[in-house]
């Protein structure tokens, strides 16, 4: 149900709800200090800010989840103290979020590989790119629940992968790599 209703456009909701006013993200602050109040060092919420995610920026959407995670205690706690805000993080919604973060951290992984190197050629991308499904093949089991998206996601890689291996560009590519 979670998938169903797009937990990632909720997440996307929260986070531009949090981040829509200054007043809001010092609240945010606010609260992050208060929860960690009590706690010891190793269990203190780091004072980072939510990230939006942003069309033109690769892996935008996994670093968006991947740091609502981190600080989830500090937005469900946020989102409780504020009535007149109607969206939601339940702790279903954050279980799916992690499994969406999960997965996404694969391409992403690949993303960051790529963009160390000044040029990327389709000599080093296409062995990633192998890497890549052979990993996702391995993380279906891990992520039953969000198969559908992985499989889809193999299916695309794979079509590319042919379609640039039968391209003479590549063996040229493969020549002078």
């Amino acid at each position: 149900e979670c998938l169903e209703s797009d937990v990632v456009s909720a997440a996307r909701k929260i986070v531009n709800t949090i981040r829509a006013s200054d007043q809001r993200r010092e609240t945010f602050q606010q609260i992050i200090k208060e929860l960690n109040q009590t706690r010891e060092n190793a269990n203190k919420i780091p004072g980072l800010q939510l990230l939006r995610d942003v069309d033109t920026r690769w892996s935008s959407i996994f670093l968006m989840i991947d740091r609502l995670l981190l600080l989830s205690e500090a937005v469900l706690e946020f989102l409780r103290r504020n009535d007149d805000i109607d969206e939601e993080l339940t702790h279903i919604q954050c279980d799916v979020l992690n499994d969406i973060r999960e997965f996404l951290s694969y391409p992403h992984a690949v993303q960051e590989e790529l963009s160390g190197e000044q040029t990327p050629t389709l000599s080093q991308v296409l062995p990633l790119y192998e890497q890549l499904i052979t990993n996702l093949t391995h993380a279906k089991e891990d992520l039953p629940k969000i198969s559908h998206a992985i499989d889809a996601t193999i299916e695309k890689l794979k079509e590319y992968v042919v379609r640039s291996r039968k391209n003479p560009v590549y063996i040229l590519a493969m020549g002078v790599y």
